[in-house]
């Protein structure tokens, strides 16, 4: 049986839709509106955004992008960092992770 699709409450679909394509490589599926949007990944999981009230506990409620190496996370921590995002430095954990949570209010952790 294969996952095909995850539907995640946010504040702001078309902010949440424009950083995961930026900065993780979705692809959109159709044109984001204010109330929804649906982006795909390279092996075809379907992310479904709707706008909703803000996750409580994003650490705990959260989408996670493995990275083949700690290289791979420092460079998305690093470009993060530089166009002005404010994630926790990276740390060993059960890998080499962080956690950021992004525009629309919901969190999203990296690891190799």
């Amino acid at each position: 049986m294969k996952l095909n699709h995850l539907g995640i409450s946010v504040t702001d679909v078309k902010a949440a839709c424009a950083f995961l394509e930026k900065y993780f490589g979705l692809r959109p599926v159709g044109k984001p509106s204010d109330r929804m949007g649906h982006l795909q990944d390279d092996d075809g999981l379907i992310l479904s955004l709707f706008r909703g009230p803000p996750i409580t506990d994003p650490e705990t409620t959260h989408i996670g992008f493995m990275q083949e190496n700690d290289e791979q996370v420092n460079a998305i921590h690093r470009r993060l960092t530089e166009d002005g995002f404010d994630p926790p430095a990276p740390e060993r954990s059960h890998g080499w992770t962080f956690v950021v949570v992004a525009p629309g209010g919901f969190a999203i952790e990296v690891v190799s």
